[in-house]
């Protein structure tokens, strides 16, 4: 058994597993889309939730399909420097926000939401 094959089982239980997750989150957001599309850091944490278990997705098929160490390599690389790149938008993004817009918005909804929070 060559190395890449002993880790087949991970890859397959970490891609279903991230596509799941990547399944609820993009409901959770349709959910509350008005309010997470209304506030400049929770637009960018949820796209980025989003795009974190998509690259996940992406990493566990590459490293199913059969190719040279080198090829996923390059993948994975490539994956890590578009990741370095968003982390430096993220942090510009954070530091043009004033401080007292960086807090969640206090809602005053009738609904009850989970543990006594406010509903959305």
């Amino acid at each position: 058994m060559s190395g890449a094959d002993s880790w087949q089982n991970f890859y397959v239980m970490v891609g279903g597993a991230a596509a799941a997750l990547t399944g609820l989150i993009l409901v959770a957001v349709s959910l509350h889309l008005r309010a997470i599309l209304g506030h400049p850091l929770y637009r960018d944490r949820s796209f980025t939730s989003l795009q974190g278990l998509v690259t996940i997705l992406v990493v566990a098929a590459a490293a199913l399909v059969p190719q040279s160490p080198d090829a996923l390599g390059i993948e994975v690389l490539a994956l890590g420097l578009y990741w370095l790149a968003r982390f430096a938008r993220f942090i510009r993004l954070f530091t043009r926000v004033r401080p007292r817009d960086r807090a969640a918005p206090v809602h005053s909804g009738s609904g009850s939401g989970c543990c006594g929070s406010p509903g959305w």
